[in-house]
Order: structure tokens, then C-alpha cells, then sequence
């Protein structure tokens, strides 16, 4: 059986309540009563709407009124409106049938007893209203209100049941209905604005107008030149051994040192080269130079012998006179005189390089090849040190450099390892530039190109030099160049961002591209229902990359 139910509005129920009844009843028919100057007229749109609504949930409508406002706009939206004071006679669809269903019910009652008292009969639970079904016989007294139940209502089948009211009062939304309602707003109010308020960011990737230059060509590198010079100097010494690779029979005499001693008289005594002297195994080694012993000191007759150290060389060749230290040595020359006893030598330092037969010696392209590779290792460190000098500043380029040796010392005698060894000064000079001064003089020879101009920016992408021309008197030099640049125009940001704020995707593409200086662009939205970028967006909201 097709249930139905009445619901009576107040004056002042809104679309609110009247789409919340819908909504909660359980009923596929509802007829609702609404008083003159009703509320609802205040939405023009209100039956319309409740008409989508109760088709989309399935329901049938009737609408009761004595407000000629609420009758034609019902009406207007396909809902079935009557005044219940001129149209009695009219009757929904629905309502008809169930006439029909309520007569047969009413026939097969009369010959039951009544559910309840006076025949009131009721169908499922009960709602409570105010609506009270009376069955009226003669000589018996009114009953009290009963409670209406909704849904379906049967009564006895009594000619006088046929005149009934039904005064149902407005049920309203069921409470729990309300807090769920009132849940799901505290979610979705937060979650749209997340949504559409905090998420929602743009980037965008701009590429800017560029143009490349070139130059490729000798450019001059001088004092009060557009790109000044400069001069570094330095100066370092080095020694080092070398193989000795020729082979000769030698002999070698020993060399040494000895101190000389005067303990004979307060005056000094000079000593020939070649002064012997004498060992006590009769081994003689000589003075290689002149030498003079300066005077005793002579206090209170006490005599303090005075010295003097002094080179010696063997007398004879050979490993035997490798004589290590060794004290006392006398003068032969002295010997009868009373000198003999008062002057005397010690050899302090043991003597060596006493050789007999085949050993190394420098060959002349030893010391050819010695001299050129002590000539590199001082350039190679001079270079450093002057880099170091002209610091990250200046450019040093290979070739601009002049090495001068002032000293070359080259000892013949090999060491034990047949070595000998050359000892090495030198200078070096270099003619130095900046390159800030260098990309500066381009860039304005750019800016002067007729096809670009001052507005724009000038960025370097390679510069490569060669072996220049360098005269250092002149203090200058011509350095091959190979230069290459890139100019653009700049973009300013600021304009940009007031600009693309609010626009759509299609809209920045016309934007973008009317902006002086933009290549092309690529605008990313995020996340991806967002189709515009964002109105007044904080930096960390919109953000730029310029390439």
C-alpha cells in the first residue's frame, strides 16, 4: 500500500526545512499546507527546486494554500497545488488511488471489531500529531485527541467516517539527521578551503629573447690600451744532481780540511800553499791555499794557542789517503826549529775522493741536457708562483712568460751514486691582463652592434686564448682571441607576476608573450583542477625560473 503523509509548514519555515522534510520523510507521497506569506516566496526559484529534489528522490508532491503567490509558482514548476477552500474536489493522481485502496479496506473492516477506542484504527508508528480521526455515533460523547499515526489511517465504515479532518502537525528533521548534516559542513567547508584557498600555486619557466656574438681574431693587449697590461716579475734558485754517464781512468788525491794551530809567539805566522804536513805514518797532505795563523794569546807568560781552518789536498792519489779525522799533524818545514813544536795541525774533517782507476765524470751533453732541465723546473715554478701572485684576478696565458738565467754553477765531481750536481738562478717576467677588462670591452663593442642595443644584458659562454706576440720592452702583446657571448633582454618579474595573477591558461599565453624580453614560457598549475593562478599569491604560491 502506497504511503502518504501531510505535513503543515509555518510562516516561517525556509527552503532549508522544506527540502529537509523531503528529504527525512519515508512516505513516497507528500502533501504540504503553507500559510500566506510564506517565507518560501521570498526564493523564486523554490519550487523548482523542490520539484528536481522530489523526483530525484523518487517522491510525488501535492501543495495546499490559500496564498495565490504559492499556488502559481507551484503550479508554474509541475507540482500539484490546490486551495483547500475552492478545490476540494481536486485530487492528486496518487490520491485517488489511495480513495480507492481505503474504500476496499473500509468494506472488509465493517464486519471486524476495532483495533482501538471508538474505532480508531492505526497502521504502524505512531507520529504524534495534533490530527485527530473521529468517529462520530450518536449519544456518545467526543473523544480526547488520539494520536494520528502516519502513513496509512483506516476507519470504521460508518456513513458519518466519510467527513474527517486530519490536522497532522509539521514533523521536523530528525535530529540525528541534523548533527550528520552539520558533520559533514565541518568537513567540507575546511576541505574547500584547502582546496581552492591554500593548495592552489603556479609556476611558470620563463626563456628569454637571446642572440649570440662572436669574435675571433687578434686583439691587442697593451698598457693604456681598452684592455690594459701588466707586468709580473720573480726570481728563484734551484740545485740539482745529474748522472754523470762518461767513463775515464783518473786519479783522484783526497781532499779534506785541517785546523792550524799557533801556540809558538804572539805573532801571527803566514803558511804557504803547498805547506806540508805531516801524519804519523808519514802521510803528507798540503795546503791548498795560503793561509796565516793569527797570534797566540800570551797571559802572565801562559800561551793560548790560536787557529785557523784551512782546505788540504793528498799529496799523492788515491784511495790510501782517505785519512779520517785525525789529530797532531806536524809541519816537516819546521822540523829543527823551535817552531816545530808550536805550530801544528789537526784534521778535522774526514778526506775523501782518493781514487785510482776507471770512474764517472759529466760528459758536456751531460751538462748540456743538466743546464736545459734545471731551466724547466725553474720556469715551472716561477710560473706558479707569479699565477699565485696575479692571484684569480688576472690571466696568465701560456707564452706570455720570459725566463732569464742569472747564475749557472755546474761541479764536475761525482758523488757516490756517480753523480753531479748544478746549481741555478733565475728570472721570469709576465705580461698579465684582466679578463673582467677583456669581457667588458666586448660587451660594449656589443652593445654598439646595431643589432642589438643598451638595454640589453651581456653573458659569456666561452673565451679561449692562444700563444700571443709578446714584447716585453714594449710592455704589450697580441693575444689570439676566441670569444663567444650571449645577449639577452632582461625580464622584470615584478611586471610579471601583477601581470599573470588571476588569468587562466589561456589567458597567461596572450599575457606572457606580449612581454618584451620572453621568448617562451611554460606555465605549470597545480594541483590539477586548478585552472587559473592564484589572485594575490604569496611567493612560495607563484614562483619563477628565468633560463
Amino acid at each position: 500500500m502506497t504511503k502518504s503523509q501531510k505535513i503543515i509548514l509555518s510562516k516561517d519555515d525556509d527552503v532549508k526545512d522544506l527540502m529537509g522534510h523531503v528529504a527525512a520523510e519515508d512516505a513516497t507521497h507528500l502533501t504540504f499546507v503553507i500559510p500566506k506569506a510564506s517565507v518560501l516566496l521570498d526564493d523564486d526559484g523554490v519550487w523548482k527546486k523542490l520539484a528536481k529534489v522530489a523526483t530525484a528522490m523518487g517522491k510525488e508532491l501535492k501543495i495546499e494554500s490559500v496564498d495565490d503567490g504559492v499556488l502559481a509558482g507551484a503550479t508554474k514548476a509541475g507540482i500539484h497545488a490546490v486551495n483547500p477552500f475552492f478545490d476540494n474536489d481536486s485530487a492528486a493522481p496518487w490520491q485517488a488511488e489511495e480513495s480507492k485502496e481505503d474504500a476496499d479496506e473500509e468494506e472488509s473492516d465493517e464486519d471486524g471489531e476495532g483495533d482501538g477506542e471508538d474505532g480508531n484504527i492505526a497502521v504502524e508508528e505512531p507520529v504524534y500529531a495534533t490530527a485527530v480521526v473521529n468517529k462520530i455515533r450518536p449519544g456518545v460523547p467526543k473523544p480526547k485527541p488520539k494520536p494520528v499515526y502516519r502513513h496509512k489511517i483506516e476507519v470504521a465504515d460508518d456513513e458519518e467516517d466519510d467527513e474527517f479532518t486530519r490536522k497532522p502537525r509539521r514533523i521536523g528533521m530528525p535530529r540525528r539527521k541534523w548533527i550528520i548534516a552539520a558533520i559533514v559542513l565541518a568537513i567540507a567547508i575546511p576541505s574547500y578551503w584547502v582546496a581552492f584557498a591554500v593548495l592552489p600555486r603556479a609556476s611558470i619557466t620563463i626563456v628569454t629573447q637571446k642572440k649570440d656574438w662572436e669574435f675571433n681574431n687578434f686583439l691587442a693587449i697593451e698598457k693604456n690600451g681598452p684592455v690594459p697590461s701588466s707586468i709580473l716579475t720573480e726570481k728563484k734558485n734551484a740545485q740539482m744532481t745529474f748522472p754523470a754517464l762518461g767513463k775515464k781512468v783518473v786519479s783522484n788525491k783526497a781532499v779534506g780540511t785541517i785546523t792550524v794551530y799557533n801556540a809558538y809567539s804572539s805573532e801571527p805566522q803566514q803558511l804557504v800553499a803547498t805547506t806540508r804536513f805531516m801524519t804519523a805514518d808519514g802521510k803528507i797532505v798540503r795546503l791548498a791555499k795560503n793561509v796565516t795563523i793569527p797570534g797566540a794569546k800570551i797571559d802572565g807568560g801562559k800561551i793560548t794557542a790560536s787557529s785557523i781552518e784551512a782546505e788540504i789536498v793528498a799529496d799523492k792519489p788515491g784511495p790510501s789517503y782517505n785519512i779520517p779525522a785525525t789529530q797532531h799533524l806536524s809541519i816537516p818545514g819546521f822540523k829543527g826549529t823551535a817552531k816545530y813544536a808550536g805550530f801544528y795541525g789537526d784534521i778535522t774533517k774526514a778526506m775523501t775522493g782518493g781514487f785510482t782507476g776507471e770512474a764517472a765524470y759529466p760528459t758536456d751533453d751531460d751538462v748540456k741536457n743538466a743546464k736545459a732541465k734545471i731551466a724547466e723546473v725553474l720556469s715551472s715554478t716561477l710560473t706558479a708562483a707569479l699565477r699565485a701572485k696575479a692571484g684569480a684576478d688576472y690571466v696568465l696565458t701560456e707564452g706570455a712568460t720570459s725566463l732569464t738565467l742569472t747564475k749557472t754553477d755546474v761541479n764536475p765531481q761525482v758523488n757516490a751514486k756517480n753523480e753531479f750536481s748544478v746549481f741555478a738562478e733565475g728570472e721570469m717576467k709576465a705580461l698579465v691582463f684582466k679578463e673582467s677588462d677583456l669581457i667588458g670591452y666586448f660587451a660594449g663593442k656589443m652593445k654598439a652592434d646595431e643589432d642589438f642595443g643598451p638595454d640589453w644584458s651581456f653573458k659569456t659562454t666561452k673565451v679561449a686564448y692562444e700563444v700571443p706576440k709578446v714584447d716585453f720592452a714594449a710592455g704589450k702583446m697580441s693575444l689570439p682571441v676566441d670569444f663567444k657571448g650571449t645577449a639577452e633582454l632582461p625580464v622584470d618579474l615584478d611586471v610579471v607576476r601583477k601581470l599573470v595573477t588571476g588569468k587562466s591558461a589561456d589567458e597567461l599565453k596572450a599575457v606572457l608573450f606580449e612581454i618584451r624580453g620572453i621568448g617562451s614560457a611554460e606555465v605549470t598549475l597545480w594541483p590539477m583542477y586548478v585552472r587559473r593562478v592564484p589572485k594575490n599569491p604569496s611567493p612560495e604560491k607563484l614562483t619563477f625560473s628565468v633560463e
